[in-house]
């Protein structure tokens, strides 16, 4: 199994990634509801995809392409941000890339019920449905040996931070 993936297939990877992603019903109802019971809320199909939209109308959106700013948002909102942390050609049609997810998380919605978090709840989902799993076009996400770290994205904004490798096969 190879850390190298075609570089063609690059523009895709994000985009593969979030869809896989919103299949996770868990995930996509931290995302979509603010109160602490949103694990036990209903999400529809529609909902789930509406959390994807990239283009037009981005109201309900909740999973961008791009790293967290700090004027992004200033609504009481969870958000999953998704980008290339960093990538590394070998050459013309061969690249090793890593993947960053920031888990953004407004200082009120943390708790959840049953003493839950949400933003710790976010990334047991996210490793459930991504980690060693093929994702189309890629191939297998791995949970790069690292620290999924604590960050302070704003006064109003905390959550977490960490990094996926893909692995063709």
């Amino acid at each position: 199994m190879s850390e190298r993936i075609e570089l063609d297939n690059i523009d895709n990877i994000l985009r593969n990634i979030s869809l896989k992603l919103i299949v996770n019903e868990n995930l996509c109802k931290l995302l979509k509801y603010n109160d602490s019971f949103a694990l036990f809320e209903d999400i529809t199909e529609e909902q789930r995809y509406e959390l994807n939209v990239q283009d037009g109308d981005i109201t309900n959106t909740r999973i961008f392409y791009q790293p967290f700013n700090n004027d992004t948002i200033t609504d009481q909102r969870t958000e999953l941000r998704i980008y290339f942390m960093n990538f590394k050609p070998d050459n013309l049609y061969l690249t090793k890339v890593n993947i960053g997810f920031d888990l953004v998380v407004h200082n009120d919605l943390w708790r959840l019920e049953q003493g839950k978090q949400r933003p710790t709840t976010m990334f047991k989902e996210i490793l459930k449905s991504l980690n060693g799993q093929l994702v189309d076009g890629i191939g297998e996400l791995s949970f790069v040996d690292s620290p999924c770290v604590l960050r302070y994205f704003n006064s109003k904004f905390t959550g977490y931070s960490f990094t996926m490798r893909t692995r063709s096969v």
